[in-house]
């Protein structure tokens, strides 16, 4: 039976889109479909460190023991990402009922640096 001969029937009344998606995707009604769950993947650079002794003659310059330079960075980006338009997808959640996606909580990447010089006397 089509919706069509259906409806000439008196069986089912339309509805809004809108309406239809909000009931079969909302939380307050306690529902969890497989729209809410995207599989995801990504590989992130998480911590890059590079670090060096300088030698013995400038550190005794400074009437030093040792002289170390190091340069650390965090969260510096995404070496692959399966989300579309590259979202952050650690700050994603929630899906619309079709296989586009809402950002709801939407947070940009967000990298640090850190310079570390350490003299030994």
């Amino acid at each position: 039976m089509t919706f069509q001969e259906a409806y000439d029937q008196g069986l089912v009344e339309p509805t809004h889109a809108g309406f239809y998606h909000y009931f079969r995707n909302s939380w307050g009604n306690g529902v969890v479909n497989s729209d809410w769950f995207k599989e995801l993947k990504y590989v992130a650079f998480r911590n890059i460190s590079i670090g060096y002794n300088l030698p013995k003659s400038l550190s005794e310059r400074l009437n030093a023991k040792n002289l170390y330079v190091g340069l650390n960075g965090r969260n510096l980006g995404y070496l692959y990402n399966s989300m579309p338009n590259d979202i952050n997808p650690e700050s994603f959640r929630g899906t619309t009922s079709s296989d586009s996606f809402r950002e709801r909580a939407f947070a940009p990447y967000q990298a640090s640096y850190t310079l570390t010089v350490s003299i030994d006397f």
